[in-house]
């Protein structure tokens, strides 16, 4: 398991840990503070990244390797992600007793447009604290507006409605563990994807590697549109599909694509190749 999983999930999926969703254990004053600076404060965050991953990318492997350690240490402790493949994410979604559907604010910064692509989500035992918190700290960004307070049931079918999209899902830290946030990502206008992309560790891997079944797969080759990562390809002269392991995140996207139910997810522990591999390929 990814090293959260010890520090914070007692040995289980970090992620699947109530306590690590309550605003009470975030202490709700200091996560709204944060949480109001960070929304003012993106663009010249993101912009500031990638400045050190061009200066980063110059100096000697040594060095380079040093900051790159030191910025990933970092976002650790504040702001730090993982994949999550549906099945999961449907076990965080019913969870939560507060789910707010806002616009994705990587989106913003990569395209200008405010599309509604996240969900905050938070076991607020406090009150009405979080949404008051999201809505305040987005509303400093332009046209941010309309975010709209979700029922369980209605986030899982819009859940489910981004998978059939082929967006990745993914969970976030903020002032870490605390996790606040299910975002559904796409390569070009995801922060944390982008980061990764280019070497810079933001986030994890997901728990699970993908398999596929040579016996059931067609070799259509659906699978290698979905992935976001290059993890499948054709092999023609055996007319069969390669996965490569130590480019799956584990997502699952690729199986929703796929018409003969060839392709499945298992623990990435029990992987004998991906079991180590708890980063997305840059």
């Amino acid at each position: 398991m990814c090293e959260f999983c010890t520090q914070h999930g007692q040995g289980k999926k970090w992620y699947l840990s109530a306590g690590n969703y309550s605003l009470e254990v975030q202490e709700e004053n200091r996560f709204l503070k944060d949480l109001d600076s960070f929304g003012k404060n993106f663009n010249k965050t993101a912009g500031m990244a990638q400045q050190l991953l061009a200066r980063i990318k110059n100096l000697p492997q040594p060095l380079k390797n040093k900051g790159i350690a030191f910025h990933e240490r970092m976002q650790k402790k504040f702001h730090f992600g993982q994949v999550v493949p549906l099945e999961d994410t449907l076990k965080i979604l019913d969870m939560m007793n507060s789910i707010v559907l806002l616009p994705c604010i990587c989106r913003y910064y990569y395209t200008g447009k405010a599309d509604s692509y996240c969900l905050g989500i938070t076991l607020d035992v406090m009150g009405e604290g979080f949404s008051q918190g999201i809505n305040k700290s987005f509303s400093h960004i332009p046209h941010f507006t309309g975010l709209e307070d979700m029922t369980g049931d209605e986030a899982v079918s819009l859940v489910k409605k981004f998978d059939e999209m082929g967006l990745v899902h993914t969970v976030w830290t903020f002032n870490t563990p605390f996790i606040y946030s299910l975002c559904n990502c796409e390569m070009k206008s995801c922060a944390g994807l982008d980061f990764s992309r280019q070497g810079l560790r933001v986030m994890f891997n997901g728990e699970y590697v993908a398999v596929i079944d040579p016996e059931k797969c067609t070799a259509c080759g659906l699978c290698v549109k979905r992935c976001s990562f290059s993890a499948i390809f054709r092999n023609d002269t055996d007319r069969i599909m390669i996965l490569d392991p130590t480019r799956c995140t584990g997502c699952g996207l690729c199986r929703s694509v796929c018409r003969h139910n060839a392709i499945t997810l298992i623990d990435r522990r029990e992987h004998a190749v991906a079991r180590s591999i708890w980063y997305p390929p840059s």
